[in-house]
């Protein structure tokens, strides 16, 4: 995991939206749960993976390289789903 925050990534209308949350903002519903709230800090939306990746750089959201090259698979496969009008699910 990568200590600077993770991404949600989802297909909506034929563009690829990224959202961008801190583990520290994580709302949790219920205190006995694992599991919370995501809290998104910053949004990107683009056609093109690269443009993400350009602005996950130049945000410096990412601090491992495994999480980068993790994006840029994910990024890849939602254009896919783009193209292809198959439903995106992030690994």
């Amino acid at each position: 995991m990568d200590p600077k925050g993770y991404f949600l990534i989802r297909v909506n209308e034929g563009k690829i939206e990224v959202g961008f949350c801190h583990y520290n903002d994580i709302e949790y519903v219920d205190e006995n749960a694992k599991f919370g709230k995501n809290k998104v800090s910053m949004e990107f939306t683009s056609k093109e993976p690269e443009d993400i990746l350009d602005w996950i750089k130049e945000n410096k959201l990412t601090t491992l390289r495994s999480h980068y090259e993790y994006m840029e698979r994910e990024l890849k496969k939602a254009k896919h789903c783009i193209f292809t009008n198959e439903k995106y699910v992030q690994s």
